[in-house]
């Protein structure tokens, strides 16, 4: 379902009047990690990292679909212009799991930004090569307005197996930008007794 949806996307950025490719960029690259508090379970951490060359992206992850699992991803940048005021960059991927999940993983992700408003997704659909009933859509997503330049507030939503979890779980987040720095604080499912939190830092060039 992801890979059909990153391919119309893709095939829409690239053959539609009101599209077009990502502006040659020089090498930009960012890493974050994010360290997961629960208070019925153990800490855990996790680490992304992502290095674009001009369209080209390529990203790694550990900890992010299981336990000691990694995953790499290779990508394409897309501008798509639908409406002057919108910033809307697509981002679809194809990518290879390894660790205590194997298999591959077709991914999307979503950059949109209108006014003080901000949108942030990241999709993947991991075909467990061993166990195929064992796949599964992950999502991380956001949506954030932003004040002040230095400050964004808003949603977030996640879907992962990460935190032994199989649900969607809501929550809240604050985040705060220091120069090249970006710090960031997340709620999940605060109402719950379950709740648990996760804090986040990255930053790049």
């Amino acid at each position: 379902m992801v890979s059909a949806l990153a391919l119309a996307l893709a095939s829409m950025a690239g053959g539609t009047a009101g599209s077009e490719d990502a502006a040659p960029k020089p090498i930009s690259a960012y890493a974050e990690g994010y360290w997961y508090w629960e208070p019925k379970a153990d800490d855990t951490v996790l680490v992304i990292g992502s290095v674009d060359v001009k369209n080209i992206h390529i990203e790694a992850r550990y900890n992010y679909e299981n336990f000691r699992t990694a995953s790499v991803f290779l990508g394409r940048n897309f501008d798509v212009r639908l409406w002057d005021p919108l910033e809307l960059t697509i981002t679809p991927m194809i990518g290879v799991v390894l660790g205590r999940t194997r298999g591959a993983a077709p991914g999307l992700e979503i950059e949109a930004k209108l006014w003080k408003l901000e949108l942030t997704s990241e999709s993947e659909f991991v075909w467990d090569g061993e166990t195929p009933d064992a796949s599964f859509l992950y999502n991380w997503s956001e949506l954030t307005i932003r004040p002040v330049s230095f400050l964004r507030a808003g949603f977030v939503l996640q879907r992962t197996r990460f935190l032994e979890r199989t649900t969607v779980d809501p929550g809240a987040l604050v985040g705060f930008d220091i120069g090249p720095i970006r710090l960031a604080a997340y709620s999940f499912e605060p109402w719950n007794a379950d709740r648990f939190y996760a804090f986040a830092i990255g930053g790049g060039f």
